[in-house]
């Protein structure tokens, strides 16, 4: 981000379904820690659903639905082919495989996984633009936040018995199961992303309480359900670092307007 920001759109009447998509997914995830099996997976599937109909009309007041349709739509599509090519050829997050029931997929991947990236791509990259001056800051401070989500997720549905590694180790303190060469390969592909979506998104002001309160919840939820639930202590410290580092700052800025 190079220039100051051209225009704002401060409310749309779509507003509402994005607080109310942004609400049912914090719901299911509150839901979450008190199921386990078929219940837990099907609830995974809706609350990520969700999260992407609040991103995506969110997207659609911020840009004007076309330009947030193509933005959404390539980024999805790109995190399909990583996936795909990450499932059967182990590059570059190590080799791995889907056992769980997380519903439709296309080349093996299941659909819900992209529509995972693609939420916390956007938020991501509200993240590197309020926080960042530079396209290089951007990226970087984006790729940092998307991959310290991923410090949470991946042991957390490792856990669950939705995907493994054939070789999970050597592993980060916390992360049993999620090799190292997984966190790298995640860095790498972000920084591609989140590069690509500060390409595609237009140098707007994006209003940011939606943004917020998302985020605000997944660093708060997943620090404390990995302490409180899941009995998790070292995951809890390394993905509270990890997302913190970025989420914290990005918080506090929206306080100090």
């Amino acid at each position: 981000m190079t220039s100051a920001p051209t225009r704002v759109r401060r409310f749309s009447s779509s507003a509402p379904v994005a607080w109310i998509a942004a609400g049912a997914g914090i719901a299911g995830q509150v839901a979450y820690p008190l199921l386990g099996g078929s219940p837990r997976a099907a609830l995974t599937v809706i609350t990520v659903v969700a999260f992407f109909v609040a991103v995506g009309v969110h997207a659609g007041w911020s840009l004007g639905p076309a330009a947030a349709a193509r933005a959404l739509a390539t980024i999805a599509a790109l995190s399909l082919a990583v996936e795909a090519v990450g499932l059967h050829t182990g590059v570059p997050f190590g080799r791995y495989s889907y056992t769980g029931p997380l519903g439709p997929r296309i080349a093996a991947v299941p659909v819900v996984v992209t529509l995972a990236w693609t939420t916390v791509a956007w938020l991501a990259l509200q993240v590197g633009r309020r926080l960042a001056h530079s396209r290089a800051g951007v990226v970087g401070i984006g790729a940092a936040t998307l991959t310290g989500w991923d410090v949470f997720l991946d042991p957390q549905l490792v856990a669950d018995g939705n995907w493994r590694w054939s070789h999970p180790h050597p592993a980060l303190p916390g992360m049993a199961g999620v090799p190292v060469s997984n966190v790298v390969g995640w860095l790498v592909v972000s920084v591609a992303l989140i590069a690509l979506f500060d390409r595609l998104v237009a140098d707007v002001i994006i209003p940011q309480a939606i943004p917020a309160t998302m985020l605000a919840w997944i660093y708060a939820s997943e620090t404390l359900g990995n302490v409180a639930f899941f009995h998790r202590g070292g995951l809890a410290v390394l993905g509270g670092v990890a997302l913190g580092a970025c989420v914290i700052p990005y918080l506090l800025s929206l306080r100090s307007r």
